[in-house]
């Protein structure tokens, strides 16, 4: 996963996640971004999701739709 950070944003506490710092803000004016945004972008460019971080949800829904949902809990008798 990558971050996309303003020159005054915090790295990110999870080693998992690369922070790419937008120093000159061209990035968030070519997706027209001007607060806390979260996209996924697919390999291919194209923008799937674009929300704010606290509507987690609309990204949940996406993920759920292309990749599946959980797999469902065994029971103990199998």
């Amino acid at each position: 996963a990558y971050v996309i950070a303003g020159a005054a944003q915090a790295e990110s506490a999870d080693p998992r996640v690369t922070v790419l710092y937008d120093l000159d803000g061209e990035a968030h004016r070519a997706y027209g971004i001007r607060r806390a945004t979260v996209l996924l972008v697919r390999p291919d460019g194209y923008i799937a999701v674009r929300t704010e971080p606290h509507q987690r949800e609309q990204l949940r829904s996406y993920l759920r739709q292309w990749l599946g949902g959980p797999a469902p809990a065994r029971s103990a008798a199998s």
